[in-house]
């Protein structure tokens, strides 16, 4: 057998013994496909576990005869398409009609595997290397994405037109966002935990920092520091507001702002015009109510009614009511006290005269405001309303109503 070595051109057109073989094997492999570009003309989503999602695609490089004439491809069905796809683990995208993408064919017949959703199986025919046994990988001629991860030059954007969905679920699963700036120290960390019903957002430069707690039972945190200097607020479930302020100093014990480590409380509750702040909370209302008909004694101190009230900073003030005063009545004392049948005049932390009553001569049915004033309690004290009446004659009847609210 002669040497083609050196030959310039096709080795079948070398005149060689070799050359029919070489033609031979040429026309062979041309009714074999290897893999080729396809365009998708139908979509048939799958669930790549029992069922591959698949598509039918057409051939976009033409067929072509000896004398150059070109032939079309027919549209190949159900082709089977790639994911991305590794255990549990899957990219999910299903290409879209009109795609261009990259087809490789099988070199047997893979039918039977498909319908065995993927087990292992004899091939269903004697054909080899066909188009129908092909796999479609997208897409290289696309249109331009309106849902996509860019992960170019080191950055990771990902953009949609739609919803964007983190789902994260299993026993202890949390899902954690954390964007740090190495060179100034500053972060930000957004922290969603079921497993402590809370979403926390925190960011931090140095030692500043900025949190918001929302808890799914117990309301919401909000806390700023400059790492001395802290103020938070607490949301708590029952409407109830706490504001803790801290200088780094200690607050006097019933101040608002007084708390156990330098920081104070005092709790704020919301109200939507039904709502009665509860106890422990800024407008809690305390009242005695109306009280009247209390006998009284001639130039002999009365409590009429009273109120008690927790530790905090009260704002106070009563009216005095009287019946059946007579004409010798000479005098009518009155105010608050914190000593019960006990005229009150010198009464520490009440300002005279804005808490008390002095009238002389008065006639017949009489009221009178006793004022109002504001007081911080240290501890638990009951407040009374006291009256003193001196007559010559008559049968005068006392009585009154106390109220306070809470500022602080």
């Amino acid at each position: 057998m002669a040497d083609i070595i050196g030959f310039s051109g096709l080795a079948e057109l070398s005149g060689l013994a070799l050359a029919d073989g070489i033609f031979i094997s040429k026309q062979l492999l041309a009714h074999h496909r290897f893999a080729t570009l396809v365009k998708v003309q139908a979509v048939y989503p799958g669930d790549n576990q029992t069922q591959p999602t698949m598509v039918d695609v057409l051939p976009i490089i033409n067929q072509v005869n000896s004398v150059g004439t070109q032939q079309p491809h027919d549209t190949i069905y159900r082709i089977i398409c790639a994911r991305h796809h590794g255990g549990a683990n899957a990219v999910l995208i299903d290409p879209a009609v009109g795609d261009v993408g990259w087809m490789s064919v099988g070199d047997r017949d893979h039918s039977k595997v498909v319908a065995n959703q993927g087990q292992q199986s004899a091939p269903g025919s004697a054909r080899t290397m066909s188009l129908s046994d092909g796999m479609f990988f997208g897409g290289i001629f696309t249109a331009a994405p309106t849902n996509y991860t860019d992960l170019r030059d080191g950055n990771h954007s990902s953009i949609t037109n739609k919803s964007v969905k983190h789902t994260a679920s299993g026993a202890g699963s949390t899902i954690v966002d954390t964007a740090t700036d190495t060179g100034s120290n500053r972060t930000n960390t957004r922290t969603n935990d079921p497993a402590n019903k809370q979403i926390v957002d925190t960011a931090t430069d140095g030692s500043k920092q900025a949190s918001v707690i929302a808890h799914a039972d117990n309301g919401a945190e909000i806390t700023a520091t400059d790492g001395t200097n802290v103020a938070t607020v607490n949301a708590m479930p029952n409407g109830v507001v706490q504001i803790i302020a801290s200088q780094g100093v200690s607050m006097a014990a019933g101040a608002l702002g007084q708390g156990s480590a330098g920081g104070g409380t005092s709790a704020l509750a919301a109200s939507n015009g039904t709502t009665t702040p509860p106890t422990g909370a800024i407008g809690e209302f305390v009242t005695s109510g109306l009280i009247t008909g209390v006998s009284l004694s001639n130039g002999v101190s009365k409590t009429v009614c009273s109120i008690p009230l927790t530790p905090g900073r009260w704002d106070i003030w009563g009216t005095l009511y009287f019946t059946s005063l007579g004409g010798t009545t000479n005098y009518v004392l009155g105010g608050l006290a914190t000593v019960l049948n006990t005229y009150p005049n010198n009464l520490t932390g009440i300002p005279y005269p804005d808490m008390y009553v002095e009238n002389d001569y008065v006639y017949g049915d009489y009221v009178a405001s006793v004022g109002r004033t504001t007081l911080t309690i240290s501890a638990s004290t009951t407040f009374y309303l006291n009256v003193n009446v001196g007559w010559t004659s008559g049968s005068p009847k006392g009585g009154g109503i106390l109220s306070a609210i809470r500022s602080g």
